[in-house]
């Protein structure tokens, strides 16, 4: 299990909570995220959007792409051959590997 808190200098929070051997029963995918107004939720790999206040709730339906890494895979071969600017900065990157390593550390 990965468990992480994320403190944002912007004052978002992040939690994020991760088990990938769980049982099939068990297995929840579901992100959520709160406002002042109510809250988001969706599941990376479905179709629903669900926009939630404190005086409606509505969901928005959408088809996902069958490779949803593809335009990001794409982007990247595109900058290595020279056709296009790079889609993710060194300083990104290195944010996110350290992120990755705190959150993966004992």
């Amino acid at each position: 299990i990965v468990n992480g808190i994320i403190a944002f200098k912007n004052g978002i929070q992040f939690r994020g909570l991760w088990q990938f051997n769980a049982a099939e029963i068990n297995q929840k995918d579901e992100c959520i995220i709160y406002g002042t107004n109510g809250c988001i939720k969706f599941s990376f790999f479905g179709s629903k959007v669900h926009l939630i206040s404190k005086t409606e709730e509505r969901v928005f339906e959408f088809n996902n792409p069958k490779h949803v890494q593809e335009p990001m895979i794409e982007a990247t071969v595109n900058f290595f051959l020279g056709n296009n600017k790079n889609p993710c900065s060194a300083e990104e990157g290195l944010l996110v590997i350290d992120i990755l390593e705190r959150l993966s550390s004992r």
